[in-house]
């Protein structure tokens, strides 16, 4: 993933964190987190080698289970506070937000 192409891509404005939907933007953040960690772990299981002696083989139904588990397992460690992504995530979101001219407020260079 091109990290850099992201900030060619339209902004949305800033995110208002004192707002009543507050909260919304934590299980934003908090579902982003999980996505990551669940996008995360099913690439680590793929690279995993299929064993031969494995108890369960593998097939679609085995498939299935563990990118449920991995989904489980995701948003559980998300809501537990996760790798701080959210967290930090959240914090730059306020700093930008701080760092905007208040509304009519003009800018001097």
């Amino acid at each position: 993933m091109d990290i850099d192409a992201l900030s060619s891509l339209p902004s949305l404005g800033p995110f208002d964190l004192t707002s009543p939907g507050h909260q919304t933007d934590e299980q934003v953040l908090e579902e982003f987190e999980s996505l990551f960690l669940s996008n995360l772990l099913k690439k680590a299981r793929s690279q995993e080698e299929d064993d031969e002696d494995s108890l369960i083989p593998r097939s679609p139904g085995r498939d299935l289970v563990e990118d449920l588990f991995d989904t489980m397992l995701s948003r559980e460690i998300a809501r537990g506070g996760g790798l701080g992504l959210a967290e930090n995530l959240r914090q730059r979101m306020k700093d930008a937000q701080d760092e905007q001219p208040a509304k009519g407020e003009e800018t001097t260079r």
